[in-house]
């Protein structure tokens, strides 16, 4: 009877603590709801970012340990030109690293802007950051120029109007709760509210 007792006060603790963490999180508070939105078809979260963005290099911490905890939901990013011309000349890196499928130089380039304070100032600069880590030249210059290139932009940029993004970085669970990041104080925060947005009824 004992062991009864202290298994069903154990599952009480447990939950008594899920109920406060699902109650911590409030409309309004940490997530908001995108107005005329449609619910994704599967778990996902878009981030809206710039590789030129100092809050989104700050954020990458935070996202690559949701994305470790949470494999299950894909992350699909979207490259914003906000910020004038280095955001999109940055914005021109992002479409051709993901043409290259070259993801693993993402905090590299993160790094370069942001720690060696080294830009993209112009096109061909970005041609010969990836032809000096090992892309053969006429390839990268033929997608650089490509209309996959020209296209995605201008996917990305349609998308931000049609979402109302007005800065970055900005999350949006499911294609409907975008997340308040300030009030978002950790990666173990950050990781929770993404779990609960993700569990929220369609």
């Amino acid at each position: 009877m004992r062991a009864i007792l202290i298994a069903l006060a154990l599952c009480l603790s447990l939950f008594v603590v899920q109920s406060a963490q699902a109650q911590s999180f409030v409309e309004g508070t940490h997530y908001s709801v995108v107005e005329h939105s449609t619910l994704s078809e599967s778990p996902e979260v878009v981030e809206f970012f710039s590789f030129s963005c100092p809050g989104c290099y700050a954020m990458e911490p935070l996202v690559e340990s949701m994305q470790a905890a949470m494999p299950e939901i894909n992350l699909r990013r979207v490259h914003m030109p906000y910020g004038g011309r280095k955001a999109k000349q940055s914005q021109k890196v992002f479409v051709l690293m993901t043409l290259l499928h070259a993801e693993q130089y993402k905090n590299a380039i993160f790094e370069r802007i942001h720690l060696q304070q080294d830009l993209f100032d112009s096109d061909e600069e970005i041609i010969g950051y990836f032809v000096d880590i090992g892309y053969e030249r006429l390839k990268v210059e033929q997608l650089f120029r490509s209309f996959s290139a020209d296209t995605k932009l201008r996917q990305m940029n349609k998308e931000g109007i049609n979402r109302k993004v007005q800065s970055v970085p900005s999350f949006v669970v499911n294609g409907r709760y975008q997340v308040i990041l300030a009030a978002v104080s950790s990666a173990d925060d950050f990781t929770r509210l993404i779990d609960y947005l993700n569990s929220l009824p369609e």
